[in-house]
């Protein structure tokens, strides 16, 4: 680090945001810490701007930075590029170390200390972003349940909360941040599954389009009228529900509040905030159908729950809270769940969730080495968060087999997480509306066909298995271009203007290798 602050303008590469600001503190001697900043996605803009200025006039000397600082970056006078973990991908490289020696008396240098080892932060980062097949086939099944649900109608918005538990995305971040990473998942996830069946169709059984703004949506205050009074030309209360309210959020937003912008605005609808004496929050319809009668599926949750506290208290007793998913695929395995849907709901059930203030994690899980199994430690107190499941349950969910239940909460309810692991267990379908969450606008072409795919459980998604190619393409490229120390600075070129002029991977092995 000093070598590079020493007369030079650098960009420092770093794989995570999370760990950049920590690595800093032990990388950077204090009396250097104010040439030296981090550039990460979370910062907000005047942040980066002012990076980015300082980093131009020269009062920094290096940048900290994710991939975030990418694209239209031209800052003149960087001659030095260094990588701690390789990039995503051989283009991202590329693009990173191209950044450097834009003035023709600049000598560029672009470091990178390889080893094979770094490849885990590239399937780290690849894993994050990606979508498991098992996935793909739960989000095949959710539209059909909606389909069913809502009449057979061949067209509809189905919000991106429907899918939520699907991706099961940790529900520390803040709601913002968090919906936009579901909505980007889900939308990339939907359109695979559209471009996939047309691939194999050679029809559109199923067409998607994304609806990335608000339009109608529910909001409930239950700290009075004085929400309902201000906006009463917005809202349409609806009957038999306390504090709630039909709204044009576009024209609210549009209208009442043009001083702030899309995130801002969401942001303050969520978490009540949007004006002053009210406690007014978007919440979603969520309309539910029981495939069970009530008293037969809290039977099953029983079970399913008493079967759990045994396997967890043992593990908390014997081996300090640790077990494997071969132990969970036996419990589960007794009450007719799948090893995909009950790791999902199990995760789901006892991952992280605020109480009081405080973000409280009942359960972690790691993948374990070699292996795509995971294994788990779980710590006290979950079994009173099932017994609070189980109380909810009981006031909430009534009913026979076939019967229609509504109810309007948020997100990040505790009604909205059991609805969630009630639909895994297969008791009861749901589907969600409003709550100034994304929505994706769905046509069903061939409902029929696509009810036997989803039916089939062998549905495997051929773009996803592409994908997966080209990752591993990734990992040669690197091996070969990194892994020998002897090629020259004139063959690393004449390697990349060849990858990038078409040449295929096998021909580059023969050339360089």
């Amino acid at each position: 680090m000093e070598d590079f602050l020493d007369g030079h303008k650098t960009l420092l590469y770093y794989p995570f945001a999370g760990g950049i600001d920590m690595r800093l503190k032990t990388w950077v001697r204090p009396a250097d810490w104010n040439l030296v900043a981090s550039y990460y996605g979370k910062k907000d803009k005047e942040q980066k701007a002012t990076i980015i200025q300082e980093f131009k006039e020269g009062t920094k000397r290096m940048i900290v930075a994710t991939k975030a600082f990418g694209m239209g970056v031209d800052i003149s006078g960087i001659d030095r590029v260094y990588h701690v973990a390789l990039s995503s991908t051989f283009v991202d490289y590329i693009q990173e170390i191209g950044r450097a020696a834009r003035d023709e008396d600049v000598q560029g240098v672009s470091a990178t200390d390889y080893h094979e080892r770094d490849f885990y932060y590239m399937k780290r980062l690849h894993q994050m972003g990606n979508i498991a097949q098992e996935q793909l086939e739960l989000i095949l099944k959710k539209p059909m349940e909606v389909y069913h649900m809502k009449g057979n109608k061949t067209e509809m918005l189905v919000s991106l909360s429907d899918f939520e538990f699907v991706v099961k995305l940790p529900r520390t971040k803040n709601k913002l941040e968090y919906e936009a990473e579901l909505g980007q998942l889900i939308k990339t996830a939907l359109l695979w599954l559209e471009d996939d069946l047309v691939k194999r169709y050679g029809k559109y059984l199923l067409e998607v389009s994304p609806q990335n703004l608000l339009t109608e949506g529910y909001i409930q205050d239950k700290t009075g009228d004085a929400f309902a009074r201000e906006f009463q030309s917005y809202l349409t209360k609806v009957e038999g529900e306390e504090g709630v309210y039909k709204v044009r959020l576009d024209n609210l937003w549009e209208e009442r509040s043009p001083g702030l912008g899309y995130r801002e605005f969401k942001q303050k609808l969520n978490s009540g905030q949007l004006w002053e004496g009210s406690r007014a929050v978007a919440v979603g319809k969520h309309e539910v159908l029981l495939k069970e009668n009530a008293e037969v599926i809290g039977q099953r949750l029983d079970g399913l729950f008493k079967s759990l506290i045994t396997m967890l208290k043992t593990a908390l007793l014997k081996s300090k809270g640790r077990f494997d998913e071969e132990e969970l695929r036996a419990v589960f395995a007794e009450h007719g769940m799948d090893v995909p849907s009950a790791k999902r709901f199990i995760g789901s059930l006892l991952e992280s969730r605020t109480e009081e203030g405080r973000s409280v994690s009942y359960i972690s899980s790691i993948k374990k080495k070699d292996s795509n199994e995971l294994s788990f430690t779980v710590t006290k107190g979950f079994d009173l968060l099932l017994s609070r499941y189980q109380k909810l349950f009981s006031q909430r969910i009534v009913g026979s087999k076939g019967a229609c239940l509504q109810f309007y909460c948020t997100p990040f309810s505790d009604l909205n997480m059991l609805l969630n692991l009630l639909s895994m267990l297969d008791c009861l379908s749901f589907s969600v509306e409003g709550g100034g969450t994304p929505c994706v606008h769905v046509c069903f072409n061939e409902p029929e066909l696509l009810q036997q795919l989803a039916d089939s459980n062998e549905y495997h998604n051929l773009i996803l298995d592409t994908n997966e190619r080209i990752f591993e393409e990734q990992i040669e490229l690197f091996t070969l271009f990194f892994g020998t120390d002897k090629l020259t600075d004139e063959q690393h070129w004449d390697f990349i203007e060849g990858y990038f002029t078409g040449t295929g991977l096998e021909e580059l092995k023969q050339k360089f290798t």
